[in-house]
C-alpha cells in the first residue's frame, strides 16, 4: 500500500474550537472525491470512527444520507483523523481542527509520476447556491502534469440567425492540481439549467475526451479531469461531474 502525502489548502491543525456533540449544534460538514487512478476506495477516520458508511471507489464522491449531495455532518472540534485507503490505515493520526458550520473537500489524486506516492489535498470551501443557475469548479487531477481547458456547449441552443452562441471555454490551460495546489474553494463559473457538453481539452487545444451532462439550478458541482497520457479503460483522459451540493 502507497503512502499518502497530504496538503492541507485553507485549513488549520492544532487549532479551534473543542469537539461539541450537542444535539442541534452546527456541523462541520466534509466531502470525499477519490481520483487517484486505480485506487481502492478511500474513507476517513475520525476519532477511529468511519465518516462514511460505504468508502468512495474511484472517480466517486460521498454520498450524503439525507440526499442533498457530497456532503457529510460531523461533530466539530479537534478530532484525531485519519485517512483510509482500501481499509488500511496510510496516514498517521494528526489532530485536526474540523470548524463548526464550515465546509470541506477531500480530493485524493495521483502526483506526476506514477511511482511516488499519492496526493490528499484538504480544501476549504465557501459554497454558495443559486435558484437561477448551477455553480460549477474545475479541478485538473489529469496525471502526467498537463494543463487542461474545460469547454462546455450547451446543447439545442442557438442566436436568432441560427448560429451556435452557446460555447463557452470556462476554464484556460488549468495547471496539474499537483504543482499548482490551487483548487477555488468556491464554485465561481455559472451554467443556466439544461443539458451540456463538456469538453476535456489539452494545452494544444485538443479534445481528449466528451459528454453529455444535466446541470440544474441550485446545485453545486465540481468537474475533475483524469486520467493518463495514452491511458485505456479507467485509466483513459475522461471527465466527472460530481454534485457537491442540491
Amino acid at each position: 500500500m502507497r503512502k499518502i502525502f497530504i496538503l492541507i489548502v485553507g485549513f488549520l491543525l492544532l487549532i479551534g474550537c473543542q469537539r461539541d456533540e450537542t444535539t442541534g449544534s452546527p456541523k462541520a460538514r466534509i466531502a470525499i472525491i477519490n481520483m487517484a487512478l486505480s485506487s481502492d476506495s478511500v474513507n476517513l477516520l475520525l476519532d477511529d470512527i468511519p465518516l462514511l458508511t460505504t468508502p468512495v471507489a474511484f472517480g466517486e464522491i460521498s454520498v450524503s444520507s439525507q440526499g442533498n449531495g457530497g456532503y457529510i455532518e460531523t461533530a466539530p472540534g479537534i478530532r484525531n483523523s485519519t485517512w483510509v485507503v482500501g481499509g488500511e490505515a496510510v496516514s498517521l493520526n494528526k489532530f485536526v481542527s474540523w470548524n463548526a458550520g464550515a465546509y470541506y473537500t477531500l480530493v485524493h489524486y495521483d502526483s506526476v509520476d506514477a511511482q511516488q506516492v499519492a496526493q490528499l489535498l484538504i480544501v476549504t470551501d465557501a459554497p454558495s447556491q443559486n435558484d437561477s443557475v448551477g455553480r460549477v469548479r474545475f479541478i485538473n487531477c489529469y496525471r502526467g502534469g498537463d494543463s487542461i481547458s474545460l469547454w462546455m456547449h450547451r446543447i439545442n441552443v442557438l442566436d436568432t440567425l441560427g448560429i451556435d452562441t452557446a460555447i463557452q471555454r470556462l476554464v484556460n490551460k488549468k495547471p496539474f492540481v499537483g504543482r499548482d495546489k490551487s483548487v477555488s474553494g468556491s464554485f465561481n463559473f455559472s451554467l443556466r439549467p439544461g443539458n451540456w457538453q463538456m469538453m476535456m481539452k489539452d494545452r494544444f487545444y485538443n479534445t481528449l475526451f466528451m459528454d453529455t451532462v444535466t446541470i440544474k439550478n441550485n446545485e453545486l458541482y465540481s468537474i475533475l479531469a483524469v486520467g493518463q497520457p495514452g491511458g485505456t479503460g479507467d485509466l483513459k483522459p475522461q471527465m466527472k461531474l460530481l454534485l457537491q451540493m442540491k
